[in-house]
């Protein structure tokens, strides 16, 4: 009975009871590369039919990430993709304002929710960067609303019509020199009428009578900043070759330092993908993708074959205690020399878990920490005692090899700077009563 056992553990020869498994039932290793390659291909269809597809040139695309028109912006967005940045579209599907550091608001229409400038007001003060643009044709979504749009009533802004201003001028602000720009062209009819506090004009063109006319500025808003154009020509893909404007813009990204670009095609009224499921069940050859996913999913678990015995559930009894990790960690941590990495991370515990307690930055110096703890924590323990261990602490850390005398020195400092912890936490042990295991406790 014991040689006829079969060793997988699941289909046998029929000395069991089970029926014999013939060779044709296993499933070859070609046939599961087909498949996969066939799957793939089917999916790389799909992306092509539902993805982004380029628009047209009309006054609503006009500044849209997606059109490949002369007034589009598809080349801004391949062109920072291209250099870097992590460059994503905002559908209406997504949440607004988006995960990024910087925002690319290009012509936008008024249908903006009640509360959404608001929201992206608050967006910008926690230290990102918005870039809104206004339309450069009388005829775009943006310059016809004026001043009643409603991000820039949220952002103070007005602007006014401003014809006859010079369309190319030069630029000789100090801000623009990653690379250096000179000339910039900012053909438009509206000039900017800005906030007198927190603003700095970047770009200002003359009239024939010699007044100048903000037409690029920057607004300090939080601890993020607004870049508002009064036209959108240099973001285009027309404007973008056009004298500097494609440095004068690349300056304005670099501005928030950082890598996450999105671009607002929400305020465009388009999508950035088709509807999958609407897709396959509205055409015959997405019913026939339908029923070969069908087939070859039955397929697959008709001809399975089980590779052994179920695994059997472990009671709790059976589970290995977390106390197992901890000590084999700590046997890892040192054969290899490493108490510094040790004394790092109990530092980063001991501050972390302190600040929880009195709403401190665990991120201020050592000297700060500790007298902001004295003076804001509810239980009394000495400043001085911990000012000295947590300077030990910082001394034992880094990532240099240790020997064991070392090693004791680093476990003498940790259990000082337990004791205080607790103290400081108000924790009163028993005699031997177990240590606490959670953090902050």
């Amino acid at each position: 009975m014991s040689a006829q056992m079969p060793v997988d553990g699941g289909v046998g020869d029929g000395s069991l009871g089970y029926p014999p498994s013939p060779v044709g039932r296993r499933v070859p290793l070609v046939e599961l590369a087909v498949l996969g390659v066939s799957v793939v291909v089917v999916f790389a269809v799909l992306i092509w039919f539902v993805g982004p597809q380029e628009l047209a040139d009309t006054p609503e695309s006009a500044g849209s990430s997606l059109s490949a028109g002369r007034r589009g912006a598809l080349a801004l967005y391949r062109w920072l993709e291209k250099s870097g940045f992590e460059v994503q579209r905002v559908s209406g599907e997504q949440g607004f304002p988006p995960d990024a550091d910087i925002l690319f608001m290009i012509n936008p229409n008024n249908n903006f929710p009640e509360g959404q400038a608001g929201s992206v007001r608050r967006w910008v003060e926690e230290g990102n960067l918005l870039i809104l643009a206004l339309g450069s044709s009388p005829q775009d979504v943006s310059t016809l609303l004026e001043s009643r749009h409603p991000m820039l009533r949220e952002l103070g802004v007005g602007v006014s019509y401003s014809f006859g201003y010079t369309d190319t001028v030069p630029v000789s602000q100090p801000v623009f020199n990653r690379p250096a720009v000179s000339r910039v062209k900012v053909p438009g009819i509206f000039g900017l009428n800005l906030p007198v506090s927190d603003t700095l004009v970047l770009v200002s063109a003359p009239t024939a009578s010699g007044q100048r006319i903000p037409v690029a500025a920057s607004i300090e808003v939080g601890r993020g900043k607004v870049i508002i154009l009064a036209s959108a020509y240099p973001l285009s893909n027309l404007g973008l070759k056009e004298e500097d404007n494609g440095s004068f813009v690349y300056n304005l990204v670099q501005m928030s330092g950082g890598r996450r670009v999105a671009f607002d095609e929400v305020h465009h009224g388009v999508s950035t993908g088709g509807d999958l499921i609407a897709l396959l069940t509205g055409n015959p050859w997405g019913w026939a993708l339908i029923y070969a996913a069908l087939l070859a999913g039955i397929y697959m678990v008709w001809s399975a074959r089980r590779l052994g015995p179920p695994l059997p559930v472990r009671t709790p009894d059976q589970r290995r205690p977390t106390s197992d990790y901890i000590i084999s960690v700590a046997r890892l941590f040192r054969r290899a020399r490493k108490p510094g990495y040790v004394a790092e991370r109990y530092l980063q515990f001991f501050r972390r878990t302190l600040s929880q307690r009195a709403a401190l930055d665990p991120y201020i110096t050592d000297e700060r920490f500790v007298q902001a703890l004295a003076e804001r924590g509810r239980h009394p323990f000495n400043p001085d005692e911990m000012l000295v261990v947590v300077r030990r602490l910082r001394e034992l850390a880094g990532d240099r090899p240790g020997n064991e005398a070392v090693e004791l020195q680093t476990l003498s400092t940790i259990r000082e700077a337990e004791r205080l912890r607790r103290q400081a936490l108000g924790i009163r042990e028993e005699p031997g009563a177990p240590t606490p295991t959670r953090e902050g406790e």
